[in-house]
């Protein structure tokens, strides 16, 4: 490949980067909720945190029981979900031998399908789906003695730059990835690799590779290459053509003018961070500044003096802890929910907190006026001898 055609395919996958800016912080955002341990786009995840930012799981469960409805409706594992048919421009007695063997190919093939981890890798794709809107599957050819001759991958939208082609479709495909010099040696055994390839990440040393798959000529050209090789420049590692992309790539929904996808969580989202609940109850220790708890060696987040106020629980006595207040959103969500229930039920009597039911709980707490509460919807609290002892 000559050098001009690696500018082009640099200089293209840098636009299709700054293409991608603007959607990164709503992907981030949706996965934080959602999908937190994706790779390379949850705040939590990049942090180390995992869930600890996570206190409600209602959008964890309904991201997982849309994807596992796709995978049982789209592609189930129990079941043959494709078939090889012959088509009614042929002769009858023709149609029906050619149809033997096309039956006789598509058990081959779903036996292949069953042994490989497409199951896995899709359902990931599902989730991404769910989540981000566009999910990116990649088809490889399985190494010689596997199981199946089948491979899949589900890329994750942190690697994956696409654009659409002509057909409106997403038939442009970059990744870009991170290799470890073993698996660097492993995919590009005939590449000499220099020690000032390498580029430092959290995870240790590691070399950056760029796979572009483009449209050409009635096929799709492969083109694989380190856009910082030697000198700086980018560096051919391998070159090659598909009759068909090994990239998938599928979207929830599209906005016009649009190459990325738009997912249910997208749309969600607000009314997820109103639901989302953000108090964290009492908070043991402060700096003077911020206030968080400790206990049994895990800390909370911090959070900002001026966002608590110091009180003794009135059931529970003991010391005077910090309790964080409660955002106004969630405040106004509750009310609309208390009034549209009082509603529904008029004969509810009792409005109960769950402290005063469980001496384990300590919510609402000082930092929720349940009492005025009852009082706006006209409804009694919790009878003192119904009180948790």
């Amino acid at each position: 490949m000559t050098t001009e055609q690696l500018d082009r395919l640099a200089n293209r996958f840098k636009k299709l980067s700054a293409d991608r800016v603007p959607y990164e912080s709503l992907w981030r955002d949706c996965y934080a909720v959602a999908l937190p341990y994706r790779q390379g786009l949850s705040p939590s995840m990049d942090q180390g945190a995992g869930m600890a930012q996570i206190y409600d799981a209602t959008a964890l469960d309904a991201v997982d029981q849309l994807a596992a409805s796709l995978l049982a409706q789209l592609t189930p594992p129990w079941s043959r979900w494709f078939g090889l048919g012959a088509g009614n421009d042929l002769p009858p007695a023709e149609r029906v031998t050619i149809g033997k063997e096309l039956e006789a190919i598509s058990t081959t093939l779903q036996a292949h399908f069953d042994r490989s981890n497409f199951t896995v890798e899709i359902h990931q794709c599902f989730l991404d789906l769910v989540v981000g809107g566009t999910a990116s599957l990649l088809f490889e050819e399985s190494p010689s003695g596997s199981d199946s001759a089948f491979r899949f991958r589900a890329v994750p939208l942190s690697q994956v730059y696409v654009a659409e082609g002509s057909n409106g479709q997403l038939t442009v495909t970059f990744r870009r990835s991170h290799l470890t010099v073993a698996e660097f040696r492993e995919r590009f055994r005939n590449v000499t690799l220099e020690d000032d390839s390498l580029v430092e990440s959290p995870n240790g040393r590691r070399i950056e590779v760029i796979e572009a798959v483009e449209p050409h000529g009635g096929a799709f050209r492969y083109t694989a290459f380190r856009p910082n090789g030697r000198d700086g420049k980018p560096d051919s590692l391998r070159t090659g053509e598909f009759k068909s992309p090994p990239f998938i790539n599928f979207r929830w929904m599209k906005a016009p003018g649009e190459a990325w996808g738009r997912s249910p969580i997208m749309k969600a989202l607000p009314d997820i961070r109103t639901a989302k609940i953000e108090n964290l109850g009492w908070l043991n220790q402060d700096d003077g500044r911020k206030a968080w708890r400790e206990e049994n060696g895990s800390r909370t987040p911090s959070v900002a003096l001026e966002d608590c106020f110091r009180a003794i629980h009135p059931l529970r006595g003991g010391r005077a802890y910090w309790w964080p207040t409660y955002p106004v959103g969630q405040i106004e969500a509750l009310y609309d929910l208390c009034t549209a229930l009082c509603e529904a039920y008029p004969s509810i009597q009792y409005m109960v907190g769950h402290d005063e039911v469980s001496r384990q709980k300590y919510d609402p707490g000082p930092a929720f006026e349940l009492d005025s509460w009852r009082a706006v919807f006209g409804i009694k609290g919790v009878p003192e001898e119904e009180l948790a002892a």
